[in-house]
């Protein structure tokens, strides 16, 4: 199944959920009251979690796909959008990026709001290594990625990246840090260990999304332009062409 945003004109929001099993087809509209932004499927709790621009999480059973609550934040500061959530290392806890000043720790079952860490600007895409216990979160306004301590979310580095980086992921097999530069369109591949910058590659203005299937190795990037499949080995190889 895949799980697909759909943000209507006319505001009849919804996740569609789509087979692909034979035949492409979608079995099933969750009619939505808000405007969703992403949607994590949560095995271990049997839910699908929807992400809402304005701040909201919503939680629906992931066999019935009937909604078991909805739970605005508080603590997202002014203006403030949620963007990411991604699990730390017991699963109890979810980093959440926030497009305003603050960055959060949520409690898994309840989305209560554990920790605030202010970091002084907005973060979007990011993505957690549980062998060094680091956050790294995409600083898109200053066009940087944030390195912090997965415990006290301190902020220990800083990585300067040139580019607007909104999307980023782990690499967890190549160990690599990957981003999508959204004004520019650039995917880089910084070295996950000494966050240098292996490689980097242009797909067209307004990249954003990008998905690593974790089993195969394959990384997939979208932009205005379309959708491709990056060959990282070989951009790898050739290293970075000034």
């Amino acid at each position: 199944l895949i799980y697909v945003v759909v943000l209507d004109i006319d505001g009849n929001h919804s996740v569609k959920v789509v087979s692909y099993d034979g035949e492409w087809r979608v079995v099933r509209s969750i009619a939505l009251d808000y405007e969703p932004i992403r949607v994590y499927i949560d095995r271990d709790r049997a839910r699908l979690i929807i992400l809402d621009y304005e701040g909201g999480v919503g939680v629906y059973d992931l066999e019935t796909y009937e909604q078991r609550f909805f739970r605005k934040l508080d603590s997202i500061g002014f203006f403030g959008m949620i963007d990411t959530i991604v699990a730390n290392r017991d699963r109890s806890a979810y980093y959440t990026s926030v497009v305003s000043q603050n960055f959060l720790l949520l409690d898994a079952e309840t989305f209560d709001t554990l920790f605030v860490r202010r970091l002084g600007v907005p973060t979007i895409g990011l993505d957690y290594d549980p062998e060094t216990n680091q956050v790294y979160a995409a600083a898109t306004l200053t066009r940087s990625i944030l390195v912090l301590d997965g415990d006290t979310l301190d902020l220990k580095k800083r990585i300067k990246t040139g580019t607007t980086v909104r999307e980023l992921y782990i690499d967890r097999s190549r160990k690599l840090i990957i981003v999508a530069g959204y004004t520019d369109g650039l995917i880089s591949f910084y070295d996950l260990r000494t966050h240098g910058l292996r490689a980097r590659v242009f797909i067209g203005k307004l990249a954003r999304t990008i998905h690593i299937e974790q089993r195969s190795g394959r990384v997939f990037a979208s932009s205005s332009c379309g959708l491709y499949e990056v060959l990282v080995d070989r951009l790898l190889a050739e290293g970075v062409r000034e």
